[in-house]
């Protein structure tokens, strides 16, 4: 059975059991996690992150606005029907609760670190 699964999902373009755009957007938030903990000593950090973060949602926003499939496959009755509706919103919540996440994260552990006074 695991092998008709594997050839199955190669056949519809899966890959891990889920479709391409997701795989990508979450290889894309791996990888700006990952940049962000390289990156976090670095005296230019901030901004760099919070670039990163906004480069993110913006891929992630055009990622999920793209359509699936050609104008050419939509019923002839004239209704849009789109099936997938709760992941993509489930996928777009969990993004900026992520996001969101990240941000405050970042203010609590770069931005409010206390100055100590130094001795004269």
């Amino acid at each position: 059975k695991f092998c008709n699964w594997v050839v199955s999902s190669l056949l519809m373009g899966l890959i891990l059991g889920v479709g391409a755009g997701v795989f990508i957007i979450v290889v894309v938030w791996a990888l700006i996690v990952l940049g962000s903990l390289v990156m976090m000593n670095s005296p230019k950090a901030k901004v760099i992150q919070v670039l990163l973060v906004l480069v993110g949602a913006v891929f992630t926003a055009i990622l999920i606005s793209v359509p699936r499939e050609h104008s050419d496959s939509q019923p002839d009755d004239g209704t849009t029907r789109d099936q997938y509706i709760a992941g993509r919103t489930a996928l777009l919540v969990l993004c900026c609760v992520f996001a969101a996440l990240a941000l405050v994260l970042m203010v609590l552990t770069h931005w409010m670190v206390p100055l100590r006074a130094r001795p004269v």
